[in-house]
C-alpha cells in the first residue's frame, strides 16, 4: 500500500470579495467570468503556476473563499494562500489577481 499523509490547518485572511473589493472592484460591475490567480513561481519551462476560479463562485458568500496569509497561527505573507470551500487553489509564493 501507497503512504497516505492527512493534515488538519487553520488558515486566516481576508476574504476574496474584500479583497476584490479593496482592489476597486464592484459586483455589479465585473464583466469577467473567472477570476485568474498567476503565482510567481514557475513551472521548469518558465510559465507561472496559476488557476482561476468562476466569477460567480468567487462572488458567492457562501464558498468561504479567503486570500490567506496565516496557517495556524504561522505568519505566511501578503496573498499566499487563496482557499476556498471545496477545493484549495493552492497559488502560492505572492501572486497577482
Amino acid at each position: 500500500m501507497g503512504q497516505n499523509v492527512v493534515t488538519v490547518c487553520v488558515f486566516s485572511g481576508p476574504s476574496l470579495i474584500d479583497v476584490l473589493s479593496a482592489m476597486g472592484y464592484k459586483e455589479s460591475e465585473i464583466k469577467q467570468k473567472f477570476v485568474q490567480f498567476e503565482g510567481l513561481d514557475k513551472d521548469p519551462t518558465g510559465v507561472p503556476y496559476g488557476s482561476s476560479i468562476a466569477t460567480e463562485k468567487a462572488l458567492d458568500k457562501n464558498q468561504c473563499i479567503i486570500v490567506a496569509y496565516e496557517m495556524n497561527g504561522w505568519y505566511l505573507g501578503i496573498g499566499r494562500r487563496t482557499l476556498g470551500m471545496v477545493a484549495v487553489i493552492m497559488v502560492k509564493e505572492g501572486f497577482h489577481i
